[in-house]
């Protein structure tokens, strides 16, 4: 090819790619890289409240406290880091995108109509500030391909944002219901005493036993899974609602006491009361070991948990029931 030839194809190349990236700069003229909130980075060390609200469902409020993000509706009982610091890293970072529709009629289908609206209603984010500032957006849909639709209260005008914003939608959602996790193949014994007086130790001598032997019961075969799914509760222990000590009277002597240890030589100590049919529990001593310890509670002292039945079920199980069944004789 000669020198002519190569340069006017090079020519013509270069022509096509002008022509690209103006189509391209045509294309993207709703386009943006603004930020969302210019200031939150600078502001956010003084930021003491998060409201989300959405329709008629109960407000959810988070407040600042000592360095820590409470939830006021759950007693103050402190929230699970990770959902706070993932929304307030995105809304400081984010950008943008592009502009959207700015038709109030297509605000519902994308979950940005006025918060008290009937259908597609957004949920309104509030962030308030020690100095008097306030931060509102109106949050909607999830982009189609990622980000997030939102809009500002008062202005049509609809944006995709780079940024997911994740906002739970119950108040045990913002919560680590966590009250303990421990492996099973940490746990040594379980012992539980009945309201009924019957004590019930189900035990091994190694981690490497599957099955735990209850001591009560030496020559009798056993339903294993009645038997290891009691200390199987422990393995990861939540609730469903949590009350301070103070404010909740529990009555009556315990439905049912309990002594957990490890083969580190951890022990726990707890009780459960049955209070209009639900069952809370009531933590007692956690004695810890003086090297390789391997309990250690998730969730802060002073405060009573209310637990799913089937946990309750799975502890209080009487000796009789852990026995196994016989098997029925052939026909």
């Amino acid at each position: 090819m000669g020198h002519r030839n190569l340069w006017a194809l090079l020519a013509a190349t270069l022509l096509m790619l002008v022509v690209i990236a103006l189509q391209r700069d045509d294309e993207g003229a709703g386009l943006s890289s603004e930020v969302l909130f210019s200031d939150l980075k600078l502001r956010s060390p003084s930021l003491t409240r998060i409201t989300v609200s959405r329709g008629e469902a109960p407000k959810i409020e988070l407040r600042l406290s000592h360095g820590q993000w409470m939830l006021t509706s759950e007693h103050g009982y402190p929230a699970d880091t990770l959902p706070v610091t993932e929304l307030l890293r995105n809304l400081g970072e984010a950008k943008k995108l592009e502009a959207k529709t700015a038709n109030p009629e297509f605000h519902a289908r994308l979950g940005l109509a006025e918060p008290d609206s009937a259908e597609g209603a957004a949920t309104l984010l509030t962030l308030k500030f020690t100095k008097g500032k306030t931060l509102k957006l109106l949050v909607g849909n999830a982009g189609q391909s990622g980000g997030q639709l939102v809009r500002m209260p008062g202005d049509n005008q609809v944006w995709l944002i780079d940024k997911p914003l994740l906002l739970p939608s119950t108040d045990m959602d913002w919560l680590n219901n966590e009250i303990l996790n421990l492996p099973l193949d940490r746990i040594q014994s379980l012992t539980v005493k009945r309201a009924d007086g019957q004590t019930i130790t189900v035990q091994r001598d190694s981690a490497e036993q599957i099955n735990f032997a209850v001591a009560e019961l030496k020559d009798a075969t056993l339903d294993n899974r009645l038997v290891n799914g009691m200390p199987n509760t422990f393995t990861v222990l939540g609730f469903n609602e949590v009350v301070p000590r103070d404010q909740l009277s529990l009555a009556g002597k315990p439905a049912l006491s309990f002594e957990l240890k490890t083969f580190a030589g951890d022990s726990l100590t707890g009780e459960l009361f049955e209070q209009a049919e639900q069952p809370w529990l009531r933590l007692g001593e956690l004695k810890t070991a003086k090297e390789g310890s391997v309990l250690k509670l998730t969730a802060p002292e002073g405060w009573l948990f209310r637990l799913q039945p089937y946990q309750y079920q799975a502890l209080n199980q009487p000796l009789s029931a852990l026995k196994a069944k016989a098997a029925e004789p052939a026909q």
